[in-house]
């Protein structure tokens, strides 16, 4: 998980940041499906599911072996992922440092049923008028 689901604070505290995860999203799967207090069972789906829908490859496979710090629009960006993940619906999350607006999070959503969703309106928080940076390591 450190490498499939990291936190991008500041602080870098995974424990903090899965604890928040559970409370807001895998307490209602466990109790849903009736699955007990096994958080594991949470985080080993999810990682499942991440690896179902190769999510660690979509940049890859969106923008190819691209390095160093990249420049994108609003809609250029939503192209090239929305070849690769098709209907799925996502979400630009970016976080503004020294005045330029940078990639942060690709966020993705699931019903209760734990199927992506593809036809959910979500808009993202990056700045349409702005490039939007993207720091291929």
């Amino acid at each position: 998980m450190k490498v499939k689901w990291p936190s991008l604070s500041s602080q870098n505290n995974n424990e903090n940041f899965w604890t928040h995860e559970y409370n807001k999203h895998g307490y209602c799967y466990m109790k849903k499906y009736n699955l007990g207090e096994d958080y594991k069972k949470y985080f080993e789906y999810s990682m499942n599911l991440f690896d179902k829908h190769d999510f660690g490859n979509i940049m890859i496979n969106a923008f190819g072996k691209l390095s160093g710090e990249q420049s994108f629009g609003v809609n250029e960006l939503n192209s090239h992922l929305g070849r690769v993940v098709g209907g799925n619906v996502f979400e630009l999350d970016c976080k503004n440092v020294n005045g330029k607006q940078y990639l942060a999070e690709l966020r993705f959503f699931f019903d209760l049923e734990l199927e992506p969703f593809t036809a959910y309106s979500r808009r993202g928080n990056c700045n349409s008028s702005k490039p939007i940076y993207v720091d291929f390591q």
